[in-house]
């Protein structure tokens, strides 16, 4: 009776199998609320099973990369997740540098219609681990309304962030945390040079009220009138400008100084679920999948519960009439990259200038809050040269780079950071 049982018992098992992926991604929400059930469809229709998916997130990118990595440190065979999705370009280079990513040569169809690069940009990794599946572009957020009934001037330009005017209406996001707003610190350090760079963002950091945790949370500031203005990522700001409409919202791409990025997808190395995984980067790949990005909710090709608001990466899928009707931003049209930056020069240093903007920043932001105000109300030329001065030179910067895995060298040199940044502002904040 009991081998009976158990005999049924796994028949039965069997017969009710799911297959299972397993995703890691910052993405927000409405992206796993569209996709994964769109997925989830499109792979029983096509394969004929069900499948389940577990979505992981750890708070953010850098959180979920750091995540992979400690799996990785545990086993270097697998970290037992199959699929990383988003964060951008950058990410995926120190991914793909780590080692951590596994190629997949896409189907012939699928590679045909993603482009290998445009207007300079790559849309694949060269050893093919990751893929683009999305652009994104970085500016500046603002209520209209708010700026309005403050009398304050609309910003049009990274500088403008850092305006005396706009002290504690500016939002931004911890770059430890958020790898979008380390993206957009970046930018401005490479648009704008190491001196000017560092002077704006040790003003920026002086304008925020506070620094949030996602980069997301600015954006909600922004909504509520808590903030005036937030560097933003366009696909949080750009539905919320269409939902709310242009009289009480804006968004600017800074001119001569912004990027378009690609958002990328990959196989992680030692993927339990390697088949699904292959199958899970052909369908975000797929114009059944990209339609989602770019078509409002509502269309029959468009998302079932929130717009999107992504610019997609599959020519096909931007169609001419509803391009036109629509006002889409087709970027094999529209699209011109006006600033080029060195990816790889970045991620050499990004975890670097991440630490140091958390430390003299993030952490001591109400030091360098109350020297900044001290400036604004009793300017003093002599103290704002000591206020914008950058901490480090680009020359100290090269030393870090080459011991900043060293966990000794980079808890004492961020002790470091701390003391001296610390005392910067106790001078500047004296009477």
């Amino acid at each position: 009776m009991l081998l009976r049982a158990l005999i049924c018992f796994f028949l039965f098992s069997e017969f009710f199998a799911f297959a299972k992926l397993s995703i890691i991604s910052p993405h927000r929400k409405s992206i796993q609320n569209e996709f994964v059930p769109l997925f989830q469809k499109y792979y029983k229709e096509k394969y004929g099973e069900e499948i389940e998916v577990d979505w992981i997130d750890q708070g953010g990118t850098e959180n979920d990369l750091r995540f992979i990595m400690n799996r990785f440190s545990q086993n270097s065979k697998t970290s037992g997740i199959d699929i990383f999705w988003g964060g951008g370009e950058v990410t995926f280079y120190d991914l793909e540098k780590r080692g951590l990513l596994e190629s997949y040569k896409l189907p012939e169809k699928i590679d045909k219609s993603l482009p290998k690069i445009f207007s300079n940009l790559s849309f694949r990794s060269e050893k093919e681990v990751w893929y683009a599946t999305a652009l994104s572009s970085f500016g500046i957020f603002y209520n209209k309304r708010v700026l309005s009934l403050l009398k304050m001037p609309i910003p049009y330009t990274w500088k403008d962030l850092g305006k005396k005017e706009y002290y504690e209406y500016v939002s931004l996001s911890d770059p430890r945390q958020s790898s979008s707003s380390l993206m957009m610190f970046l930018i401005m350090l490479e648009s704008l040079g190491w001196e000017e760079g560092w002077a704006l963002l040790n003003k920026m950091a002086g304008n925020t009220r506070k620094f949030t945790h996602s980069s997301s949370d600015p954006i909600k500031a922004v909504l509520t009138g808590d903030a005036g203005m937030a560097a933003a990522i366009n696909f949080y700001a750009t539905p919320q400008v269409a939902s709310i409409g242009s009289k009480n919202l804006g968004f600017v791409l800074p001119k001569n100084a912004t990027i378009f990025n690609c958002d990328p997808i990959g196989i992680i190395r030692g993927a339990p679920s390697r088949k699904e995984a292959e199958r899970f980067v052909d369908f975000i790949l797929s114009p059944e999948a990209q339609n989602l990005l770019i078509y409002p909710q509502g269309h029959d090709k468009g998302p079932k519960k929130s717009t999107l608001g992504r610019i997609a990466v599959i020519p096909e899928v931007y169609d001419e009439q509803s391009a036109i009707l629509l006002k889409l931003f087709n970027p094999f049209k529209d699209f011109a990259t006006e600033m080029l930056l060195n990816l790889d020069g970045i991620v050499e240093k990004k975890n670097i200038i991440g630490d140091l903007l958390g430390a003299v920043h993030v952490d001591l932001h109400s030091e360098i809050q109350a020297a900044w105000k001290r400036l604004i109300d009793h300017p003093n030329q002599e103290k704002e040269k000591l206020f914008v001065k950058p901490l480090v030179t680009e020359k100290e910067m090269e030393l870090y780079r080459k011991n900043w895995e060293n966990p000794l060298f980079r808890t004492k040199t961020t002790q470091e950071w701390v003391m001296r940044a610390k005392k910067r502002y106790e001078e500047v904040s004296k009477k």
